[in-house]
Parts: structure tokens; C-alpha cells; sequence
């Protein structure tokens, strides 16, 4: 039986419900009062994790809104290939395989964007990117020639990558880790179902004004995103290693206080040796969880007092501490800033906010101003040195953290059946038996948009309760492979909606089977996104924007070969066998997942070298 040493060295292992009740108060989210806060807030009412719920979730929205605007900007083409190429002559090979090397860009311009979000903050990136996305689908319009059309595809590729990889960003600024994967389900769906009801869109749009339009369409939308996202998308930026009580932390300071704030990072980082109390010295460092016993293996987290109203500041170091700085309950007549619930500032601490050095920290509210800014030059910001080294860093965690590798491979291989759905569905249903219009076309992808809707749920709020669950009869110690369970399902139906999907076109039944399978693929592709996704970040949250951008570039290197592929290999094999073919890969690499749920925790361990190395170096945390 692993040690509790062994168990708190894992990254990704985290103590998420407190099955003693031992916890503070304050530790504890408002809806579930045994649910540990993971990370815990700071103290400033402007970490993002401290907002109101109402501020959290417009944040959020400006999000979804950015990837609905160049989802379905980027996803008009799939129900008019038909009508392109009757136009322009550009072959539907060519028009595919231009999609194709557009998802290749997506994924690896996210080395270009993430480093710069990463170091100036997010909302700079995403009004870049929308605005610069309006003129390339203007040139989309007037596209005449092969080369013209691989040329604004790979420029789209390039602009709206960040698509890809910073909203799972977003998402972490601002929600803890137990509710996380819901609203990273509901941006997985928003990703791929904006792609499904653009082509709904186009085909009546295409009816009724033609294919040129339709690209216009698509850029006049993204300016009206453009503007609704300058006027109410706020910065979620934030660096919590960087200041306490609105002073700058000295080497020792940051120590210290991340042994408190976070002792799951501080021992990976190594400042401190243990997380077990038993060998940590508590008069130096609080423990943060429920204790615990050696028959669930759950990390002792126990408050460094049982009253939780103030949270414990630093104070000079005593005889006792033998140079190293303690951390001490400050007395009732010291004015102090008490431990806060997200979104909730009391009087109290809003007083010394207010006296604290509003040029050295972010305790005081920001102004309208700050708030909107384009970029964000904060203190504790990487270097642009170190911003430019993060654009590779990316590529040397994929072979250092096999994690990050299989979470960019379940994600790929679920991209490539979602391109075989698009490189298929118009070629397949403009011609015999079915000889539909664009319009109609289109209407066909309504069950791919219901499976994205029900896979959201199953992704989210049904993977966020299994992983509860689970916690709880693991002695309240969460594993990242808890969320994975629901790909059983998923793995399932993605390979009968291939076969159903493949078997019914190449028959010639009626529609309503081929939307009915189409509709079981997309439930798979969404789980399966959305689960590797927060599988990704629930293992190493301490690199997750950057192990995000390794997973885009496995994910969409994957998703382009297939869609490379996709139209030679139906034309040579046939539908029938092409895609049986297609839906006995696609179960045996969804079910992967197995291995994972038996060794994840053992890979993870392995990679504790690699990620405290990177840890220790990201630029974001110590540049």
C-alpha cells in the first residue's frame, strides 16, 4: 500500500473532499460543504477565483462567444463544397484537404498565442484574433483557385488558433477544480457545435444567396463578436505567487507562502520536503487538509486552527523557526484581511485592501479601465526572453509527460472521426440516392448538434459527479483517472454512429438513420475532447496553459492526416468498409482509457522529475 508521501508526490492527486469534515469553513465550497476548494483562492478580492459567480460567468461568456464566432466563421464551407466547387472548380479533394492543413495550423500557431496570453493575458489575444478573422473570410469569398484556397486556410489556421488552447485557459483562471469540468464540457460543446450549426446555417444561406455570401456571413459575425468582446470581455490574468497583502515577496516570503496557499506545488517545486505533517514541520508550515489515516491514503490537510475567520500571515522568524519565516494567527486588535469566500468581500477586508500598495498588488478593486485593457503588464510577468523560450517548451513535454501525450492523442483520434463526419456528409448526401440540396444538407447536421448537446452534459456535469463520487470512497482523494470512466460509454457509441453512419450511406437508407448515427459519432468526439482536455489539466495544473498547447499540436497533427486521408480512402474502399474500418479503431483507442485507469497514477509518478523541472522553470510562475 502507497505511503502518504507517496500519494501527495503524485501531481494530479488532490485531497477534494473533506470526508471528516475537518476542514475551515472557508476551505469549503458554499453549494457542497465537504468539497475542498482546489486551488484555494487568495485573499484578493480580484483573483479571479474569488469573483462573484455573476462576474465568473460573463467572463466565461465572452469566451463561448469567441468560439462561437470563428467556430462558425471557420465551419461554413462543409455544407456548400458541392456549390464551391460548380463555381470556382477547385476539386472536393482539394477543399477538404484545405480544411485539413487549416486544423494543422490551428494547432501549431497555438506555440505562437499561448506564450503571449500566458505573459500579457487573454483578452488582448482574443480580440486580435476575432478581428483579424474578418478580412481572411472576406478573401474567402472571392476564393478562385486551389492555391488561393490552401492560402486563406492556412492563414485562418493560423489566426483562430487560439481556439484551441485558451479557453480551457479561461476556464482554469476562474473555476475550481471540482466544477471545472463542466464548464469545460460546455466550451468542448460550444467548440464543436458552433462547427455543426454553421453548416445548418449555410446551406439556407447558400439557397438563398449564394456560397460568396455565406463566407461573408461568416465575417460580418465575427465584427459583431468583435465588438460585443471589446466592450465586455475582462482580463482573467492572474498571478498568485507574485504578492501577499500588496507587497512584493522576497525569496523567502514566496516559500513560504506557498507552502500555505498550495502544498502540493510547493513540495513538486521542492521548497518544501514533504506534505506529510509527520515530516513537515508544522510551526513553519500550516497544513491545509483533513488529517488523515493510513487506510485511505488521504493527505492531511488539517487548518492550522480551527478558527478560519483570519487567514495566517506572515511574521518575522522566531527563535523557534530558526531563521525561516512562520506562519502565525495575527491577534484579534491587528487589522488583517479574513479569509474569503469567492466572490464575497467582507468589510473588513476591503479595509485593508484599501491600505495596502495599490502599486505593487492587485488587492485594490481595478478600474474600469484595467479591467478592459487590451494587455495586461503585470508584476511577476514572464520575460519576453522566457515568453519566447515557452514557444517550444510545449514540444518537450509531450515525450516527458505521457499524460500529456495520450490526453493529445485521445483528443486527436476524436478529431479525426468529427473531420471524417465534415469531409463525408455533403459529398455523400448531394449525390444519388439522396441528390439533396445545400439547404438540406445542412439540416442533417441538427443531430450531430443534439449528441454535442447530450455530450456536454455526460463530459461535464456527469464526469464532475463521478469524480465526486469516487473521491469520496477513496477517503476524499481525487484522481484525475476518476473522470475518465465515462469514455466507456462514448467509446461505444462513436463506433456505431461510424458504422451506422458508413453501412446506412453506402445502403442508401432513409435519413433519418444517418442522422441518428451522425448524432451518436458527435456524443462520442465531444466526450472525448472535452475528458482528455480536463484530463490534461487536471494532472499537471501547474503547466496547464502550456501542456494544453502540447495537446493541440498532437490533437490537430492527428485531425490533418485523417482529413488528408478521409476522401481517397471511402473513394478506394468504399463506405461499408471504410468506416467499419473506422469504427473498430475508433473503440479500440477510445478504450485506451483502461491502461490509463491502471497505470495513469505510476505514469504520473514517473514524470515527477520532468514536471518539477518544468515547474521549477516555467516562465510563468518564476520569470
Amino acid at each position: 500500500m502507497p505511503t502518504h508521501l507517496d500519494d501527495e508526490q503524485v501531481p494530479g492527486t488532490v485531497y477534494l473532499v473533506d470526508v471528516k469534515g475537518q476542514a475551515g469553513a472557508s476551505m469549503h465550497d458554499a453549494s457542497h460543504k465537504d468539497v475542498v476548494l482546489v486551488p484555494r483562492p487568495s485573499a484578493d478580492p480580484e483573483d479571479p477565483l474569488n469573483w462573484s459567480h455573476q462576474r465568473k460567468i460573463m467572463a466565461v461568456s465572452m469566451t463561448y462567444l469567441y468560439v462561437i464566432g470563428t467556430g462558425i466563421a471557420t465551419s461554413l464551407q462543409y455544407s456548400v463544397l458541392p456549390d464551391i466547387t460548380r463555381d470556382t472548380g477547385i476539386s472536393t479533394a482539394n477543399l477538404v484537404q484545405g480544411t485539413g492543413v487549416m486544423f494543422l495550423f490551428l494547432g501549431w500557431a497555438c506555440l505562437l498565442w499561448q506564450p503571449l496570453a500566458l505573459t500579457y493575458g487573454r483578452r488582448g489575444v482574443y480580440l486580435i484574433s476575432m478581428l483579424l478573422t474578418v478580412p481572411v473570410m472576406v478573401w474567402t469569398a472571392y476564393s478562385s483557385s486551389s492555391g488561393e484556397w490552401f492560402a486563406h486556410r492556412i492563414l485562418i489556421g493560423i489566426i483562430v488558433s487560439p481556439i484551441e488552447s485558451l479557453p480551457e485557459v479561461t476556464v482554469f483562471d476562474v473555476f475550481f477544480a471540482h466544477n471545472r469540468g463542466t464548464y469545460m464540457g460546455l466550451y468542448v460543446f460550444i467548440l464543436f457545435g458552433s462547427n455543426f450549426l454553421a453548416p445548418l446555417v449555410a446551406g439556407w444561406f447558400n439557397d438563398a444567396y449564394g456560397w460568396r455570401w455565406t463566407m461573408n456571413f461568416g465575417a460580418i459575425l465575427c465584427a459583431v463578436c468583435f465588438v460585443i468582446m471589446f466592450f465586455l470581455m475582462e482580463e482573467t490574468i492572474y498571478f498568485r505567487d507574485t504578492t501577499i497583502e500588496g507587497k512584493d515577496l522576497d525569496e523567502s516570503d514566496k516559500y513560504a507562502m506557498a507552502a500555505a496557499s498550495d502544498p502540493e506545488k510547493a513540495f513538486i517545486e521542492g521548497k518544501i520536503p514533504s506534505l506529510n505533517p509527520a515530516t513537515t514541520r508544522s510551526d513553519n508550515i500550516p497544513s491545509l487538509s483533513p488529517g488523515s489515516t493510513a487506510d485511505h491514503n488521504a493527505p492531511s490537510l488539517a487548518p492550522p486552527s480551527e478558527n478560519m475567520d483570519n487567514i495566517p500571515t506572515l511574521s518575522p522568524p522566531g527563535p523557534s523557526s530558526a531563521g525561516a519565516p512562520s506562519f502565525t494567527t495575527p491577534p484579534s486588535d491587528r487589522e488583517t484581511i479574513p479569509s474569503l469566500q469567492p466572490g464575497i468581500q467582507s468589510k473588513t477586508a476591503s479595509s485593508s485592501i484599501e491600505k495596502s500598495d495599490a502599486s505593487t498588488s492587485h488587492t485594490t478593486a481595478k478600474s474600469r479601465r484595467a479591467k478592459y485593457a487590451i494587455f495586461t503588464a503585470l508584476p511577476g510577468r514572464p520575460s519576453n526572453m522566457a515568453m519566447l523560450r515557452m514557444t517550444y517548451r510545449p514540444l518537450l513535454m509531450i515525450p516527458a509527460l505521457p499524460t500529456v501525450l495520450w490526453s493529445g492523442f485521445l483528443y486527436g483520434i476524436n478529431l479525426s472521426w468529427y473531420n471524417v463526419l465534415n469531409g463525408t456528409t455533403s459529398p455523400v448526401l448531394s449525390a444519388a440516392p439522396y441528390n439533396w440540396s445545400a439547404a438540406l444538407i445542412g439540416c442533417v447536421y441538427t443531430g450531430p448538434l443534439l449528441g454535442a448537446a447530450f455530450a456536454s452534459l455526460w463530459a461535464g456535469n456527469a464526469a464532475d459527479w463521478l469524480a465526486l463520487r469516487l473521491a469520496r470512497r477513496n477517503g476524499g482523494v481525487r484522481e484525475p483517472e476518476h473522470r475518465l470512466w465515462v469514455l466507456a460509454v462514448s467509446g461505444i457509441l462513436s463506433a456505431a454512429g461510424l458504422i451506422t453512419w458508413g453501412v446506412g450511406a453506402d445502403a442508401g437508407v432513409h435519413w433519418i438513420g444517418l442522422v441518428f448515427g451522425l448524432g451518436m459519432l458527435t456524443f462520442g468526439c465531444v466526450t472525448g475532447g472535452s475528458i482528455a482536455v480536463s484530463y490534461n489539466v487536471d494532472c499537471f495544473k501547474e503547466i496547464g496553459g502550456e501542456t494544453t498547447g502540447s495537446v493541440m499540436v498532437i490533437r490537430n497533427t492527428i485531425g490533418f492526416g485523417i482529413s488528408y486521408a478521409i476522401t481517397p480512402w471511402y473513394t478506394n474502399q468504399g463506405l461499408q468498409n471504410c468506416f467499419i474500418t473506422a469504427g473498430m479503431v475508433s473503440i479500440a483507442c477510445t478504450f485506451t482509457f483502461l491502461l490509463m485507469i491502471k497505470w495513469g497514477k505510476s505514469l504520473r509518478r514517473w514524470s515527477i522529475p520532468a514536471y518539477r523541472k518544468f515547474v521549477a522553470t516555467t516562465a510563468v510562475q518564476h520569470e
